[in-house]
């Protein structure tokens, strides 16, 4: 019998507020495309456009409304695309989940919703599916959140703007791409934003927003990214105050990769998951790969082994082959090959030795594929931030169990190797474990 742990993107075909039942206790029940043919039932109110399939896994936070500030949950209408190949503005269902809601988390009532026509800025249409997971700003205790960012299905990140204590004066606009600016012109829309953004403080106290794209939906999409923006209040038109982004860095990744989880940042590191379909010349497959770069920083323009332009800085630490060769401009572990993580979480874990420091823990989550090697597992691979693969295998890489891939141990730099990020040492860790591989029983 075959077992598989599911992905953490992995979407459900139930309707997307069967999470609202679910997490509330509500009793609304929209059918699976079309909410606003249902009657109100029990004083809820639901959307003027239809819900699409639950893909938005919802936030939950605090919004002020009036001189309260009460638990609040936001998420997009999900979408509904017949198959992987659609464009996810066509076929039936097509209007289905262009839309986003706040609903109060105490009894489900509706707060505010916004769909085209209604509470969007200026000109904006919301013309695809809000397929994406919604980040806050602030996330922190029990402060109200005064904006939150989502992407939709064919690539544009939206902010909802809630300043105001009024809902009824909260608005949401595109912050990307952004409109009428040239380091906007590079981007292609047509892959989709499905993972939370990254939102965190950068050094210079600007937030910082940090998200990638995925599946693509249109042939001439281009390459996946991962973006780093700065948003920030700027005086605008009429002396209002309006949030404006600007770019920070762009990352393209290969023709035939994508992102396959959340980003993380932690201490001006980002880390990400992604997956490349290999060629047939390549042998086939998949390939997984877990980077490393800096939030903030940039370099000098430098290529690729496959032609692409980059600016990012590294921010692993010195990784050491099984030869003994020292890596000092590694970007990211390639892993085993047929092995993809979905996505990954820092854990901190206190050490239980007298003078020894904390150990942080990269925890992937692996929904597919097994390494190639038998009881050894596979290899893990160290690539620079040229692309170019070192020679051997990660040095100590393997933990195995009845030949699944348990965990990757990585030796612990020397502190003169751990690079500096503003006042504090790179998280990366002495050891990477795996969660949710697939075995055979």
């Amino acid at each position: 019998m075959k077992h598989t742990i599911p992905s953490v993107v992995t979407s459900t075909v139930t309707p997307s507020f069967l999470w609202a039942a679910f997490l509330l206790g509500s009793v609304w029940m929209p059918s699976l495309l079309h909410a606003q043919d249902q009657a109100i039932e029990s004083g809820y109110r639901y959307s003027e456009t239809p819900l699409g399939r639950t893909v938005s896994r919802p936030v939950l936070t605090y919004v002020r409304i009036g001189n309260q500030v009460v638990a609040a949950a936001i998420a997009g209408c999900g979408g509904y695309v017949p198959n992987r190949g659609s464009n996810a503005a066509a076929g039936p269902g097509a209007r289905a989940g262009r839309c986003v809601q706040i609903r109060k988390v105490s009894d489900g009532s509706l707060i505010r919703d916004f769909y085209t026509g209604n509470g969007l800025d200026g000109v904006d249409e919301m013309k695809y599916a809000m397929v994406g997971s919604p980040s806050v700003y602030p996330a922190i205790s029990l402060a109200p959140a005064s904006r939150a960012y989502l992407g939709d299905a064919m690539g544009r990140l939206w902010r909802i703007d809630m300043r105001s204590t009024n809902p009824n004066l909260w608005k949401m606009s595109i912050a990307w791409p952004i409109a009428r600016d040239d380091d906007a012109e590079f981007y292609r829309l047509g892959r989709e934003i499905k993972e939370r953004p990254a939102v965190f403080l950068r050094e210079n106290g600007k937030v910082g927003l940090i998200f990638g794209t995925s599946y693509s939906y249109r042939g001439n999409s281009g390459a996946s990214h991962i973006l780093s923006l700065s948003d920030e209040l700027t005086l605008g038109e009429n002396n209002q105050l309006t949030y404006q982004s600007k770019l920070v860095w762009k990352m393209p990744l290969r023709a035939k990769e994508e992102l396959t989880g959340g980003v993380v940042v932690r201490s001006q590191g980002v880390y990400f998951t992604t997956v490349e379909t290999l060629a047939g010349n390549q042998g086939g497959g998949t390939l997984g790969r877990l980077y490393g770069v800096h939030a903030s920083k940039e370099t000098e323009n430098y290529l690729t082994n496959d032609g692409r332009v980059q600016t990012v800085v590294p921010v692993l630490p010195t990784l050491v082959t099984n030869n003994g060769q020292r890596v000092t401009d590694a970007v990211a572990i390639r892993l085993p090959p047929g092995r993809v993580a979905y996505g990954l979480a820092l854990v901190v874990s206190p050490s239980c030795v007298e003078d020894e420091g904390e150990t942080t823990e990269v925890v992937l989550n692996m929904a597919a594929g097994r390494g190639t090697e038998g009881t050894g597992g596979g290899a893990a691979r160290i690539e620079r931030k040229t692309g170019e693969v070192v020679p051997g295998r990660l040095d100590d890489d393997f933990l195995s169990e009845g030949r699944n891939d348990v965990a990757i141990k990585i030796s612990a730099p020397g502190t003169a190797d751990i690079p500096r990020l503003g006042k504090e040492s790179a998280p990366f860790p002495r050891r990477v474990l795996y969660w949710g591989s697939t075995y055979i029983q």
